[in-house]
């Protein structure tokens, strides 16, 4: 197969001799790192031709990888479009090397290579927080760094506990994801809640569910917009889908009613306190930090439904929604000079900010799950099979943490886009700048439109 061929050269040979080169190179080579946006780029379209002719859990892997290749190199192209980042060469070659372990993560069919893979990902994804090289980056990258350890340290207990439930009755162990759902039935039950709890535990705390949240806000605030982006819009779905490989295999099993309600309420619990949290902001990264962490509660949801297609809806449009609220943000700080929400207004009064502040505005619909975005879709299909499934209060509570964030970021919003601007000595944004926030959120309306209104979409 061509797309095949191609994907393998990309991935094997093209992309890391960029990522070696970028740190590299010296004299007029330096620039090389421009072509890395390009190429993954190029390196997405050929993922999603992949999809189109896969089956089953091959095309959800492939479908989730090429958001994570769009991502990255969306954010690589908002970055050399707008100059925004300090250091674009260790950028540039930190956010192609990311793209391997995601890779892994998704191609894998054992739950040890899984992993290890997004231990590896955690390695290289904590120089995209320290960016700044300042003292709150180095902050940030520390509580990043050692919090998430502990978590992947907790997943591989997980890990460990679930192989060896498979011994029992002298069996030979197994991390197949194939082989562990025939031998779930079989295997020791004790062992097996522990692996599960401690992969929930674990893997939770990298995506950030309540109360394993604390590194979140600090890591995305004093990140770069386009690294925050990154790690919003490309990492935290590859654990979204461990999270998913592992309650999928735990579905087969007797006990899953039980896991399927501890994943419902723990989302529920994550979205609804994430949604208060919202209430009382500071900072504009973490207010979409913190909307990042209501958007799990949610995808926990999703992933106790064991729906695939709707857990992979729910993830692109994360996706697409917080990276470009993310690359946004980045444009508002750069001609505010300034990150705090009570210095940010008047967007829509001056000429220089007017287009980002529509675009935000939109951005902001966009991740409140407003119609027609693709974001209204997903979670209208959420809180419909919770309603045909029965789970009232999960429901009930599920749409009280939406009303509280519409509520929130509302608020925010507006006053960021009202008021008087204060002029900064920054400089003027590019015209250039928000070309990549108006595809990705073109993208969510078209998506959204293909799912409220099949019908007006055919050709």
């Amino acid at each position: 197969m061509p797309e095949a061929i191609v994907t393998q050269i990309l991935h094997f040979y093209l992309l890391p001799l960029i990522a070696a080169l970028t740190l590299a190179a010296g004299g007029k080579a330096k620039s090389m790192y421009r072509i890395g946006g390009p190429l993954m780029g190029i390196q997405s379209i050929f993922l999603l031709w992949q999809a189109s002719t896969a089956s089953d859990m091959a095309k959800m892997s492939l479908i989730l990888l090429f958001v994570a290749s769009a991502v990255i190199a969306a954010s690589l192209v908002h970055a050399e479009l707008t100059g925004i980042m300090t250091r674009p060469r260790e950028f540039h070659a930190l956010a192609i090397l990311l793209y391997f372990p995601l890779s892994a993560a998704y191609l894998s069919d054992n739950l040890g290579y899984l992993w290890f893979a997004i231990e590896t990902a955690t390695l290289v994804s904590a120089g995209l927080v320290y960016m700044h090289r300042d003292k709150r980056a180095l902050e940030a990258t520390w509580k990043y760094f050692i919090i998430c350890s502990v978590g992947v340290a907790l997943a591989l207990l997980g890990t460990i506990s679930i192989f060896a439930s498979t011994q029992a009755g002298g069996e030979v162990g197994t991390m197949s994801f194939s082989a562990l759902k025939s031998s779930i039935l079989a295997s020791d039950p004790d062992l097996a809640a522990l692996g599960f709890v401690m992969c929930l535990v674990g893997y939770g705390t990298k995506c950030g569910i309540f109360p394993l949240h604390g590194w979140m806000p600090d890591a995305y605030s004093e990140s770069e917009a386009p690294a925050a982006a990154i790690l919003s819009g490309a990492f935290s779905p590859a654990i979204f889908f461990a999270l998913y490989r592992v309650a999928e295999v735990f579905a087969a099993g007797p006990r899953w009613a039980l896991y399927s309600q501890i994943l419902m309420w723990i989302g529920v619990a994550t979205s609804l306190l994430a949604s208060i949290f919202l209430v009382r902001q500071y900072g504009l990264k973490r207010l979409w930090a913190y909307s990042s962490i209501e958007n799990t509660g949610l995808v926990m949801v999703a992933i106790s439904l064991q729906i695939p297609s709707l857990f992979v809806l729910q993830c692109l449009n994360h996706s697409l929604n917080k990276v470009a609220v993310f690359l946004l943000s980045g444009n508002v700080i750069d001609i505010i000079g300034s990150k705090k929400l009570s210095r940010i207004h008047g967007l829509l009064a001056d000429d220089r900010a007017r287009p980002t502040g529509i675009l935000l505005a939109a951005g902001a619909l966009a991740v409140l799950g407003a119609p027609p975005f693709g974001s209204f879709a997903s979670e209208w299909m959420i809180f419909a099979r919770l309603a045909k499934s029965g789970e009232y209060a999960v429901l009930t509570l599920s749409l009280l943490s939406l009303v509280i964030a519409f509520i929130a970021i509302a608020t925010h919003v507006s006053s960021m886009l009202f008021g008087y601007l204060k002029h900064s000595e920054h400089r003027s944004p590019r015209r250039v700048s928000v070309a990549v926030p108006v595809c990705l959120l073109l993208l969510s309306l078209l998506l959204g439109l293909s799912y409220c209104f099949p019908e007006a979409l055919k050709l």
